[in-house]
C-alpha cells in the first residue's frame, strides 16, 4: 500500500522494484521483481456486496444460513458508517450474525422486515464478510418463495451502482 504524493497527476506513470534476499537462500537469482509499473488514475470509489448460501434446511421450521461479503474495489478509501441493509424474506425471522473478518461491523437494529449493520470504513481494495441465520416460520407453506435481498450504502458518483444490491432465492419443499 503506498500513499502518492500531492505532486502526481492522473495519468502518470509509477514504477516500483522489489528484492528480498536470505542467507540460506539457495538461488539468488529469482529474488527480485523490476519495474512493476501502473498509471495514476482519477479517484474513484466502488463499493459492492454479494451473498451467497452458506447452508439451509427449506422447510416450515427451518433455517436458512447466508455468507455476505462487501468489498472497495475503489481506488480510494470510504469513510464510514457505511450503512448494510438486508430485506428479510417473507416468513423469516432474524436469528444471529456473526462477523467473519474485516474491517469492524456493528448490528445496528433488526425488525421482522430488515436488518441493519454499520462498517467502520473501508480501504481500498479491501473487503469483508460475514454470516447472517434465519429463521423460517413454522407455519410456511411448502413451496413460499423466500427472496432476500441485501444492499451496502451507495456513494456520490461510484462507478457503478448494480454491484450495491444482492439478491438469493430459494423456495420451501
Amino acid at each position: 500500500k503506498v500513499h502518492l504524493t500531492s505532486t502526481v497527476e492522473s495519468g502518470d506513470q509509477i514504477c516500483n522494484t522489489a528484492e528480498i534476499t536470505a542467507s540460506n537462500d539457495l538461488d539468488g537469482g529469482n529474488n527480485v521483481v523490476e519495474n512493476w509499473c501502473l498509471s495514476v488514475g482519477d479517484p474513484h470509489t466502488n463499493l459492492s456486496i454479494d451473498k451467497n448460501l452458506y447452508g439451509a434446511e427449506l422447510v416450515p421450521g427451518g433455517h436458512l444460513r447466508y455468507g455476505i461479503n462487501y468489498h472497495n474495489s475503489g481506488n480510494v478509501p470510504v469513510a464510514g458508517p457505511i450503512r448494510v441493509t438486508d430485506t428479510l424474506p417473507v416468513s423469516t425471522t432474524f436469528d444471529s450474525w456473526s462477523f467473519e473478518g474485516g474491517p469492524a461491523v456493528s448490528l445496528l437494529a433488526f425488525d421482522d422486515k430488515q436488518v441493519v449493520w454499520e462498517v467502520d470504513g473501508l480501504d481500498n481494495g479491501y473487503g469483508g464478510g460475514f454470516e447472517l441465520v434465519l429463521n423460517i416460520n413454522p407455519l410456511a407453506g411448502p413451496g413460499t418463495v423466500l427472496t432476500n435481498e441485501i444492499e451496502i450504502a451507495p456513494q456520490p458518483e461510484e462507478d457503478s451502482y448494480t454491484d450495491n444490491h444482492s439478491a438469493w432465492v430459494e423456495q420451501l419443499s
